[in-house]
């Protein structure tokens, strides 16, 4: 993921966020591929279960699981017509004020590198016609 905040991510202060933010848009990858309902109405994760085949979901770092859990939290208020809109900042600023948290820089960026994470997944499974 491309993490355009002015971060100087091959080594430094801030290869950590770069970990972080790849490792928090796998998680977000892996969980709209396992738990998006197919033509059948199942998911790969019901199929997956019902075969008896294992699952090794990707772990999320504890120092993202913050990250995780407002994302998922943003993505219910989530609008669309024709398909999942992005989340905008505007959103996520209403929600900050909302639950009185406050999200720092680096946060929001996850945030928003999460969403684009989220909307190429959804469109790689729109394309495969699941």
């Amino acid at each position: 993921m491309d993490f355009r905040t002015g971060f100087r991510l091959c080594g430094g202060p801030f290869e950590f966020f770069a970990w972080l933010g790849q490792a928090l848009c796998e998680g977000v990858s892996y969980r709209v591929e396992m738990d998006t309902p197919r033509k059948g109405g199942t998911t790969l994760r019901q199929n997956l279960m019902q075969a008896g085949r294992p699952i090794e979901p990707p772990e999320i770092p504890p120092e993202g699981k913050h990250v995780w859990l407002w994302f998922w939290d943003l993505h219910q208020g989530r609008g669309g017509g024709f398909g999942p809109a992005p989340l905008a900042y505007g959103e996520i600023e209403a929600w900050g004020r909302l639950l009185r948290t406050a999200p720092r820089a680096w946060e929001v960026e996850m945030l928003r590198q999460m969403d684009v994470a989220y909307l190429s997944a959804v469109a790689k499974l729109a394309e495969k016609g699941s």
